[in-house]
């Protein structure tokens, strides 16, 4: 087991070392922030309406970073130049494989956590209870784990069935036609 969270603990190093990956939550918050305040003049001012024109993009577009995420996780390990070494690591696959799910599933869960306080606090400031703003943060926040878990859970399956590059083509369309296109169909 102390394997195993010894490389939990290298993958959320060398996740949240990414500057990129370390911005992107924060950038979320802030247009979260910013859309829910500035509502247009011709909208009605409803939270719970607008929390859900937001999510329609806010959260696909998050989708995105889940689907970039879980091919740079499996990527990083199987280039040609770092594969090498890989095979001597005295670590089993289930533990490489487990440790970068859970530790992308973690850093994903930041984007729920930052909209689950932006929503509240967005709430509060409009002057909503607790108990109007209960049921739907419950539900943002399964929709969002749910769909974080199982974009992640692809995309790492996708880099790893396709070694070369082309699988970030693949995993933009794939991420294109679940999260955009699944509307018009069901």
């Amino acid at each position: 087991m102390s394997k195993w969270w010894r490389q939990l603990r290298l993958e959320l190093k060398l996740i949240f070392s990414n500057r990129f990956f370390l911005v992107l939550p924060v950038l979320f918050g802030a247009w979260m922030l910013y859309s829910l305040m500035n509502v247009p003049d011709y909208k009605p001012y409803n939270l719970m309406i607008n929390i859900y024109d937001f999510h329609k993009l806010g959260h696909t577009m998050s989708l995105g970073a889940a689907m970039l995420l879980g091919i740079l996780l499996v990527r990083r390990d199987s280039n040609p130049t770092t594969y090498d070494w890989l095979g001597s690591w005295p670590v089993p696959p289930f533990i490489l494989v487990s440790a970068k799910f859970v530790a992308g599933f973690l850093y994903l869960s930041t984007f729920t956590l930052v909209m689950a306080a932006v929503f509240i606090g967005v709430g509060y400031y409009r002057g909503l209870t607790w108990s109007h703003m209960a049921g739907a943060l419950a539900q943002y926040m399964l929709q969002y784990e749910w769909a974080y878990a199982v974009t992640l859970a692809l995309a790492m399956f996708l880099a790893a069935a396709i070694r070369l590059r082309i699988v970030y083509l693949i995993g933009f369309c794939a991420w294109m036609f679940g999260t955009y296109f699944m509307d018009i169909f069901f």
